[in-house]
């Protein structure tokens, strides 16, 4: 009688035989498994670059966001002080 223990885990042989296969492949086609690294690697730059200047013109806008708020709120207490009816102000 043969021990589970001995047997090799079955989906071990297909990870392995595919980690073969695909190893034989690059040693026998290189320059489509360059070409691969050398497109999805620019991909990934382009969008890691993308990603950053996204992130950069969100924290700008939300500094503008403050700073607009931060008037509207100084022209409001203006106002107010001055004893005028808010309902006569201008829209901003």
């Amino acid at each position: 009688m043969v021990d589970s223990a001995d047997r090799p885990q079955e989906g071990q042989e297909s990870w392995e035989g595919k980690f073969y296969a695909a190893k034989e492949h690059f040693h026998t086609y290189p320059y489509v498994w360059y070409s691969y690294i050398t497109v999805f690697g620019s991909l990934s730059a382009a969008l890691a670059f993308s990603y950053g200047r996204m992130r950069g013109s969100e924290n700008r806008l939300r500094e503008v966001q403050a700073r607009m708020k931060l008037l509207r709120m100084q022209r409001e207490g203006a106002t107010a002080s001055r004893g005028a009816n808010p309902s006569e102000q201008k829209p901003l």
